[in-house]
């Protein structure tokens, strides 16, 4: 009898275990558990509310995540790996996010492009020129009421795509070239230079994008310093200005500043497949367009 109790008692245990474990706030992937990956909602209101106006809620970018942790030790917190690139930028570089880092084999035309980013709102201590520069630990910072825009654009000064092509990107690229189908990208919301500086500063909740002025979709962000992702569907073209306008926020616990610290410059993984099967390097090198 007293077997038979102990036996309940372990199984009774082991469940619990496992109900705590399926609904633990983290994502296990390969060799570390990073949390932060539920959306903070305050209230189920607010969930029904985003599903009735078909708004977007962005999702956890596995692919980059996994690029950052590929070739360190594995960390407890996101926060240890953005760290990481203080001692070594390449250690944590992620592709989908920056581009291609350390080799050029087998270079594809998709790899040679990437995204201008500015905003209409300057800061001269945390600038809009964060937000591309390739690095976690910095920021752009603005507040809430500063009717914030912030723009992409095809880049076309591309020294890259000079140097393995011999050619512009407007010698080369259509006006009617697909290049995004559907509308890709990702980011990493608030200032990750540290969990204490990630919650003292707010965080975009949700954002307006505009296509050549015309609104298309609101995004909901997650509340977490995770690098996340959304698509939307629409096709992005060479000429095509986008503008993502932050509407609200999830409110710092010490400072009214609005921080993003990255947002994806490099097209090489989100761009429409015929791209590349239409362009080829060696033979833009060769050729005379």
């Amino acid at each position: 009898m007293k077997h038979l109790l102990f036996l309940i008692i372990l199984l009774t245990s082991c469940n619990s275990k496992i109900k705590e474990e399926n609904n633990d706030d983290c994502i296990n992937s390969e060799t570390v558990t990073i949390k932060y990956s539920k959306l903070n909602f305050n209230d189920d209101n607010e969930y029904k509310k985003s599903i009735k106006e078909n708004i977007i809620i962005a999702k956890i970018d596995s692919v980059s995540l996994n690029q950052i942790k590929h070739y360190t030790n594995p960390k407890q917190s996101i926060f240890e790996y953005y760290n990481t690139e203080t001692l070594d930028e390449v250690e944590i570089w992620s592709d989908k996010m920056f581009g291609r880092c350390c080799t050029e084999a087998d270079l594809l035309y998709s790899e040679l492009l990437d995204f201008d980013i500015s905003t209409n709102i300057k800061n001269d201590n945390y600038p809009d020129s964060n937000l591309s520069d390739k690095t976690y630990g910095t920021a752009y910072v603005f507040k809430e009421n500063d009717n914030v825009e912030i723009t992409l654009r095809l880049l076309r000064n591309s020294d890259n795509h000079v140097y393995y092509t011999n050619k512009s990107v407007d010698d080369v690229l259509k006006t009617k070239d697909t290049i995004l189908k559907p509308f890709r990208l990702s980011l990493v919301n608030g200032y990750v230079k540290s969990e204490d500086v990630f919650y003292k500063n707010g965080r975009v909740k949700e954002m307006k994008i505009l296509l050549n002025n015309k609104y298309k979709n609101t995004i909901m962000l997650q509340d977490i310093p995770l690098i996340q992702e959304f698509n939307v569907n629409f096709p992005f073209f060479k000429n095509d200005i986008i503008k993502l306008v932050p509407i609200s926020y999830y409110e710092g616990s010490k400072y009214n500043d609005v921080c993003i610290s990255e947002i994806q410059s490099s097209l090489a993984h989100i761009t429409y497949p015929n791209l590349n099967k239409r362009y080829v390097i060696r033979e833009l090198q060769n050729s005379n367009l």
